[in-house]
């Protein structure tokens, strides 16, 4: 059976700005997803993001998750020819360029891993062309390209314009529950 969709009732945001010539850029966002089943508090999520971009290559990234009660902290920063990462596990040293699941770049489809940023991890990824479909966006039908993207816990759906724009996610983690936006 499909998985029952997580309550709508969260919040969220992103703000994003662009230095010089376009090519350094920063985003922050954050989202907060509170549920409630029959009246009962049924779980909840925030996270606080800031990510600074040199091109298509991260080069600074502060999270802070709260799931469940419990808060995780990461943190990366460009070192010595190598991104370092401190997450939840031990400090690890990556290539100098890498991406994290940063939707808004279609380039995360040409990667074999992403850092999750919740956890620091290195995650490997496979990336699927599911062709094109018709996408509403504002109640206008856009001819979108849909990809999936799976690791080894999620399944996730992103849409893109003939622009390549991010239009939309889904995004269903193994026996759990789907989260559209």
């Amino acid at each position: 059976p499909a998985p029952a969709p997580f309550p709508s009732c969260g919040s969220g945001g992103t703000a994003s700005s662009r230095g010089e010539a376009g090519r350094a850029r920063s985003t922050r966002s954050g989202m907060r997803v509170r549920g409630s089943l029959l009246g009962f508090k049924a779980g909840s999520y925030e996270q606080h993001e800031e990510e600074t971009w040199q091109g298509d290559c991260l080069t600074k990234i502060d999270t802070r998750t709260v799931e469940k009660g419990t808060t995780t902290t990461v943190a990366g920063r460009l070192e010595g020819g190598s991104f370092v990462i401190d997450g939840a596990g031990a400090q690890q040293r990556l290539p100098a360029c890498v991406m994290s699941f940063a939707y808004w770049n279609p380039r995360v489809l040409k990667q074999a891993n992403l850092i999750n940023v919740q956890t620091g991890a290195w995650t490997q990824i496979t990336v699927q062309s599911l062709g094109k479909e018709a996408y509403s966006v504002r109640g206008e039908s856009v001819d979108a390209s849909r990809y999936r993207i799976d690791t080894a816990r999620h399944r996730i759906d992103v849409w893109y314009s003939p622009q390549g724009q991010w239009l939309g996610l889904r995004s269903t983690p193994r026996g759990g529950h789907v989260l559209s936006y």
